[in-house]
């Protein structure tokens, strides 16, 4: 008996269809995106940008969809999450920027506020600066 192995990076998915099994490439397996989200950011000043955001594949107006997507994907789901309300910041203003990122990551609802208020809400708009800009 003939036996071959495959990486497990080149085949992300197999369908037995009548005793037979197809390759599905990675690029084809999943046609919904891990990251899906709307972006609102105000500058404080009456402007206001907005845009779409797919990672995985990358789609969406974002102007600078690709480097976000890994930036987002590198910070991770918790990136989204507020700093807790009794963690100690340093009372360092850093402008009157505001964001909302609402939409889906995975099977998760998110919806998150960015400002840049003090020392802990800068932090959380710098890991994902590159999507709020």
């Amino acid at each position: 008996m003939l036996r071959y192995r495959l990486p497990f990076t080149i085949v992300s998915a197999a369908i037995v269809v009548s005793g037979s099994f197809v390759l599905i490439p990675q690029s084809h397996a999943a046609t919904k995106s891990i990251v899906s989200i709307s972006i609102v950011v105000n500058n404080g000043a009456g402007a206001q940008s907005k845009w779409t955001l797919r990672c995985q594949p990358v789609a969406g107006t974002h102007p600078n969809r690709k480097k976000a997507c890994t930036q987002l994907l590198k910070a991770g789901i918790k990136s989204m999450a507020p700093t807790p309300s009794d963690t100690m910041c340093t009372e360092i203003y850093g402008g009157p920027e505001t964001a909302t990122v609402s939409g889906s990551w995975g099977k998760k609802k998110i919806r998150a506020t960015f400002s840049r208020i003090n020392g802990c809400e800068i932090s959380r708009w710098e890991k994902i600066s590159l999507l709020l800009r």
